[in-house]
This record gives structure tokens, C-alpha cells and sequence, in this order.
């Protein structure tokens, strides 16, 4: 038996007990070891978890400002707008979007520049979509804005902000851009271009001597009619889908200060009269019969 001890034997019982002791202390000290080893592996993990997601929630956090900063200041400036409710005097609320970074954003600015709404003086022209007022604003900039009179053509804001956001990305030379939109209940507007020069029906028909047709030369009749085609094209060919103006008429080409065309209300055709029994537009220019009949 290796635990017997004492005389006649040579194995002291003392040392023996040391011996066990020790065994015991350096199994407890391992198992110690073992477990702090573990703590400190969790420990490191959680720490290394929670560091991870800090920063995952930071590059976040910083993405949807730099996208917010570009929807605000490069892109799309989008803001809220009270306006006075016609007939009880309440407010509403409406939506306010701008695609050109030369508009101003602020409030008060878009508050004094659209009460050219007021005044009967600012009409610089009336289609068969609206009334369009000229809106100036400090530092010489004026934009052309259109009080649609839908009659309800609208269905629903999400239709109204996907056409006119569509029509805000275009770009051609030939084009009178639009520049944004306001939206609420009771009234929707559309900023586009102002262009100096007024319609070609301005200046073939004068009504005083601002507009007249000693400046529309034979080159340049060429020329505006040339321009009006490239616009066409470019809505024709080089936008998907195609849009198609429906309305083309000498007071939708509009002249900028070197007589050259630009095309306004493109787009629009949403908005226009609905059809009626015969299959033609109400109050817009010539169109095919066909074209009537299908819209395609």
C-alpha cells in the first residue's frame, strides 16, 4: 500500500501529507488558471463585440447625414410651407421640393417671392394647365411658377412628386428645365425656368414693343424651329420611357435672350383635360387621331 507510513517503515507520514497538500494546491492552482483564462477571453470578446458595433453604428450614423446633407444642399432641397387656405382662412401645410442649388431655401424668401401669386401684373402666361405668374427674389433671380388648375386630374401626392421629379432630373439646351414644386391639398406649383424673351407667339403676334417679329429673322425662325425638333427628339428618343408633349404650340417654345428656343411644359400630359367622347384633348394642340385614340 504506497499511503502506509511510519515505523518499521522508511516513509515519514509527515511528508507524505505535504505531498498530497502541494498535489492539491497545484490542481486548484490550474483550475484557477483555466478560469481566468475563460473570463478574460469572454471579457475580451464582449468588449471587442461591443467596440465593433460602436463603430458599425457611427459609420452609420454618419452615412444618413452625408446622405441627408446631400438631399438637403446638393440635390434636393425639401422643406414645409404653410400657405392660407382660399374661402376660411386656415392654414395648410403643403410640400415644398427644390431641384436648382440657385433657388433660395429659405422660408421668408419663398413667402415674399410667391406673392407675385397675388398679383395680376405677374401673369406671363395662361394654358390650358394653369396659370403661370413670374416670382423674383433678391439678388435678381426669377423663376417662372405655374398654379396648375387640375380639377382633380391629380390622383395623389406620390403620383404628383414622381412625375415632377422625373422631369426635374432632365437636361437639354432645348428645354426649359424645372427647377421644383410645391405641394399641398388645396394648391400645387411647379417652378421652371424664366426665359427672358418671352413665347414665339409673343414675338410673331406683338402686343406692344417688347415682343415683336423685326427680331425674328429667317435664320433664326430656322433656328428656333431646329431647336424645337432637338427638344422633341431628346424627349422622344433619349428618355425612358418616351415622353410625349401632346401640346407643342408657339406659346410652349419660349425664346431665352439669343432667340433660342426652349421648350416648356413637357411632361405635363397628366395634368392636361381628360379626353373626352371622341377620343381628342380638350383645349391643347394638334395631335394625331391614332395618337388621340391610344396615347402611345
Amino acid at each position: 500500500n504506497p499511503f502506509l507510513c511510519g515505523d518499521p517503515l522508511e516513509i515519514s507520514c509527515t511528508s507524505l501529507r505535504t505531498g498530497s497538500r502541494s498535489r492539491k494546491t497545484k490542481a486548484l492552482s490550474t483550475s484557477v488558471i483555466i478560469v481566468i483564462i475563460a473570463a478574460a477571453v469572454i471579457l475580451v470578446g464582449v468588449c471587442l463585440v461591443l467596440v465593433l458595433n460602436l463603430r458599425a453604428r457611427k459609420r452609420r450614423k454618419k452615412h444618413e447625414e452625408e446622405e441627408e446633407e446631400e438631399v438637403v444642399t446638393f440635390d434636393t432641397a425639401t422643406t414645409t410651407m404653410a400657405s392660407t387656405e382660399s374661402g376660411n382662412g386656415g392654414v395648410t401645410f403643403g410640400k415644398l421640393v427644390l431641384f436648382s442649388k440657385s433657388l433660395p431655401s429659405k422660408y421668408e424668401d419663398w413667402e415674399a417671392g410667391t406673392k407675385a401669386l397675388l398679383d395680376k401684373d405677374n401673369i406671363i402666361g395662361i394654358g390650358s394647365v394653369g396659370t403661370v405668374y413670374r416670382a423674383s427674389f433678391e439678388g435678381g433671380v426669377s423663376i417662372a411658377v405655374k398654379k396648375l388648375e387640375t380639377l382633380g386630374r391629380i390622383e395623389s401626392q406620390e403620383e404628383f412628386e414622381q412625375e415632377l421629379g422625373r422631369l426635374g432630373g432632365l437636361s437639354h439646351s432645348n428645354l426649359a428645365s424645372y427647377q421644383g414644386y410645391y405641394f399641398s391639398s388645396t394648391m400645387q406649383l411647379i417652378f421652371s425656368e424664366f426665359v427672358s424673351n418671352g413665347s414665339l407667339y409673343d414675338n410673331l403676334h406683338p402686343r406692344s414693343s417688347s415682343h415683336g417679329d423685326t427680331e425674328l429673322n429667317w435664320q433664326r425662325r430656322f433656328e428656333i424651329a431646329l431647336g424645337t425638333a432637338k427638344a422633341l427628339s431628346f424627349l422622344h428618343n433619349d428618355c425612358k420611357p418616351a415622353i410625349l408633349h401632346l401640346n407643342v404650340k408657339s406659346t410652349n417654345i419660349l425664346l431665352d435672350e439669343r432667340y433660342e428656343a426652349k421648350l416648356s411644359d413637357y411632361g405635363l400630359e397628366k395634368f392636361l383635360p381628360v379626353l373626352n367622347r371622341f377620343g381628342f384633348h380638350n383645349a391643347v394642340g394638334y395631335i394625331a387621331p391614332e395618337l388621340a385614340q391610344s396615347l402611345r
